[in-house]
């Protein structure tokens, strides 16, 4: 899984014959394993899977010289414009490739790390900006709160104040 099999030389991953290509994407190593992308990080290799279906979205990040992953689900496809800033806060720079993850050209823009609380709140409900407003569910109309369920292995690093973590004893 963690050793490279492909190449990975296209600008994004969707469409998947846009004949567009990304020369950064040399650099950084980009390609595919068994089952993930990997990539090199600021911290070395480092590999993710994501998915979604109609309703809900997930991305699971791994540095290997960290020894320890990230692991995002969504109850909605619009959480993944959450993920970069959620991830630089929880994980640190990972230099993930999100444009080509998540293809910008009609997508709404990603939420900034700036957005993230970063100060002791009573409750760690976090209201984007209008302009960054994700509770539209697949653009249906429908309204509901964007809820993301985070998950660290092993839980290494800190929440950052406002952000409520509960341990649970497996």
């Amino acid at each position: 899984m963690d050793k490279p099999q492909i190449a990975i030389t296209s600008a994004h991953q969707f469409p998947t014959l846009d004949a567009a290509t990304n020369p950064a994407n040399r650099e950084i190593g980009l390609s595919a394993g068994l089952g993930a992308v990997l990539f090199k990080s600021p911290y070395g290799v480092a590999f993710y899977k994501g998915g979604h279906d109609d309703w809900t979205d997930n991305l699971a990040v791994c540095v290997e010289s960290k020894k320890s992953c990230i692991l995002l689900m969504s109850n909605s496809v619009r959480g993944e414009i959450t993920y970069p800033a959620l991830i630089k806060s929880l994980f640190g720079d990972t230099g993930l490739p999100w444009s080509w993850e998540y293809n910008p050209q009609g997508s709404p823009p990603p939420i900034t790390a700036s957005a993230i609380p970063q100060t002791s709140q009573s409750r760690a409900v976090h209201k984007a900006p209008a302009s960054q407003d994700v509770s539209d569910v697949v653009g249906t109309g429908e309204r509901r709160p964007l809820l993301i369920f985070i998950i660290i292995v092993p839980p290494l690093c800190r929440l950052p104040d406002g952000f409520r973590a509960a341990r649970t004893a497996l």
